[in-house]
């Protein structure tokens, strides 16, 4: 049965029933038409504003911008944007003031104060940490001690003496834990297009969206999808609904949606004295990007389309990326740990607060014991590590890049090989300095074939490409990119201590080798870590660099199964390594099922960046 349901506002009661298990429900939120144009036309940029947050709900009616007015406040403006991040929110305030009232001859009254810091970029509403009274009550305290010339000297050191007290979006929230001990109620997913890569099997959003409705029949699946998209995947849910005992519900978005549902919200449970809720956190704004935080107009707006299925969504005062953060229980001490990737230091950092201060805060916010930051050796800390808790503790997953390299290896050499590039004995011998580490020996006989395969230095020309490929749903091009970064990652680990000029490389060759080792390096710190905390490790082979990786790290943990994401085609092999060293770690009580990737995994994404979970509440 297809339930049609048109919403008339936005952000409905979270007790609103708005499916019946077996149905698809298609909501509609009626976004006046106007917003929408001024989001559609939005930039996808930095936030020029530090303390910039998405107009939505409560915020729905104020203006868009992200960058500074022309001229208004812009000395103020600018000692924000160079003072906020090394000076701290409080001592910044006051170097802020000091130029406001030298820029406004002294005209300026106490309430109109905040309302100006606030259009110059400040985040006036993170002082409420340091404020009982509230955030403007603090600006006005200090405009008027400003206002009467004591010296900021003064004003900074009393400032300096406020304790830092956070105060959580939602009291009681506690992020829902991430290691196969929840019970699954629903599944959120974007999908950004309703057709296949090549067909179905590439492992696209459309795949995802199909492997998770099968295997998950008694999980709601919440799907937001753009106009456009959206008779194409209510077709697909349809045919999909017959097997299944919990709805489908589709969301239509008047924008674009990208695939990774992960990163705007996480789910947490609250819990009252007679009930238990669900809540949805979203961050103060939702953005990608590592090194700089770009601010994604669709993926903001989504969040009031996730309100309409009768969610309760909340946004939080930090910024964060939900795939950068991860939460568990050790059952060995009962403490509720969150996996922090460092980025997510440097963005909150970037708000004013000190590193203690970002940890305290998200401690407080995602209501865990505990914050291990991790190093940024992938974007995500998602792409690098998956936990999993048993009777006897934590199994920390880690990516081995070394074995992962070596089975790309000798599945390059197989696809050169079908292709008569090299004959038998080429290949057998390449799969011996493979596993033997002879790098002069293999570049002799493999690099001249890889030079007869490009039109110009580095340029590889289509129909080489095409050699790597195993059928319509596999990538040549995709797979020819993760062999040559297997021989880069290969070929880093020899260098060691030695110099360009010993090994004969350029200075850029061996910038961007030894950049390699770095990152070999820092998952070593990761694992050092883990060890360090009394988990069980385990090295599951796999690569991790952006659109280049095969990652099987980046799955869902159930209960009682791992959903591993899969690259197929020609690198199958790699898949099954990975299968096996997950069985091992995991044990007999954990099914290992396969879930199809690729397509996602090329865009630099993975099973766990698709899809976010929500608990099912259990009977008290």
């Amino acid at each position: 049965m297809i339930a049609l349901v048109a919403c008339l506002i936005c952000a409905p009661s979270p007790s609103v029933s708005l499916s019946m298990p077996g149905e698809v429900v298609i909501l509609r939120p009626a976004f006046d038409a106007a917003r929408v144009e001024i989001w559609r036309t939005a930039p996808e940029e930095r936030p020029g504003l530090r303390g910039f947050r998405a107009p939505i709900f409560d915020r729905a009616g104020d203006p868009l911008v992200l960058q500074a007015e022309p001229g208004v406040d812009a000395g103020v403006a600018r000692i924000i944007a160079e003072r906020l991040a090394r000076e701290g929110l409080r001592a910044t305030l006051v170097a802020a003031l000091v130029r406001l009232r030298a820029d406004s001859n002294g005209g300026l009254q106490a309430a109109e104060v905040a309302p100006r810091l606030e259009g110059a970029g400040f985040p006036v509403d993170c002082l409420r940490f340091w404020s009982p009274a509230g955030a403007e009550t603090l600006v006005e305290s200090v405009w008027k001690e400003v206002d009467a010339d004591r010296p900021a000297t003064e004003i900074t050191a009393d400032l300096a003496r406020l304790n830092f007290a956070f105060e959580p979006t939602v009291p009681g929230f506690r992020i829902v834990t991430e290691c196969g001990e929840e019970a699954v109620g629903a599944v959120r997913l974007q999908v950004s297009s309703a057709t296949d890569y090549a067909e179905p099997g590439a492992g696209g959003a459309m795949d995802v969206f199909r492997s998770l409705a099968r295997r998950m029949p008694d999980a709601e699946i919440l799907v937001g999808v753009e106009t456009k998209h959206l008779a194409g995947v209510e077709a697909e849910a349809r045919s999909l609904a017959a097997a299944r005992s919990a709805p489908i519900t589709i969301i239509e978005s008047p924008l674009p949606l990208a695939q990774w549902a992960q990163d705007n919200a996480k789910a947490g449970i609250v819990e009252a004295s007679e009930a238990r809720s669900v809540v949805w956190l979203a961050p103060r704004y939702a953005s990608r990007g590592e090194d700089g935080t770009t601010f994604i107009p669709a993926e903001n707006l989504a969040l009031e389309g996730l309100a309409s299925a009768g969610r309760s969504v909340r946004v939080s005062p930090l910024l964060f990326q939900g795939g950068d953060l991860m939460a568990l229980r050790d059952p060995t001490n009962g403490k509720r740990y969150l996996l922090v990737g460092e980025a997510e230091i440097a963005r909150n950092r970037a708000l004013g607060l000190t590193r203690d201060e970002v940890l305290d805060a998200f401690r407080g916010e995602f209501g865990v014991d505990s914050c291990v930051v991790l190093p940024a050796v992938s974007f995500h800390v998602d792409l690098e590590v998956c936990v999993r808790t048993n009777s006897e503790g934590v199994v920390a997953c880690v990516l081995d890049t070394s074995a992962g390299a070596r089975v790309v290896l000798h599945c390059g050499v197989a696809a050169l090989e079908r292709a008569h590039l090299v004959d038998a004995d080429a290949a057998r011998l390449s799969d011996a300095d493979i596993d033997a580490d002879r790098h002069a020996e293999f570049f002799a006989r493999i690099g001249p074939v890889l030079e007869t395969g490009q039109h110009a230095a580095g340029r590889f020309t289509l129909e080489f490409a095409r050699h790597f490929q195993l059928g319509d749903a596999d990538s040549g091009v995709g797979n020819l990119e993760r062999f040559l970064l297997a021989i880069d990652l290969w070929t880093a680990a020899r260098i060691g201590e030695s110099s360009a000029e010993e090994l004969g490389l350029d200075p850029d060759s061996f910038a961007y080798l030894t950049s390699m080792r770095r990152r070999e390096a820092d998952r070593i710190r990761v694992a050092n870590a883990f060890a360090g905390l009394g988990w069980k490790l385990a090295a599951v082979p796999g690569l991790s660099d952006e659109t280049r990786s095969i990652d099987p790290l980046n799955g869902l943990h159930l209960r009682g199964a791992y959903l591993m994401p899969t690259y197929g085609g020609l690198f199958a092999p790699l898949d099954d390594a990975a299968e096996t060293a997950f069985r091992a770690a995991f044990g007999t009580d954990v099914s290992v099922e396969r879930v199809p990737t690729g397509e996602t995994q090329r865009r630099a994404g993975g099973l766990h960046c698709a899809a976010a979970l929500e608990p099912v509440l259990k009977l008290r």
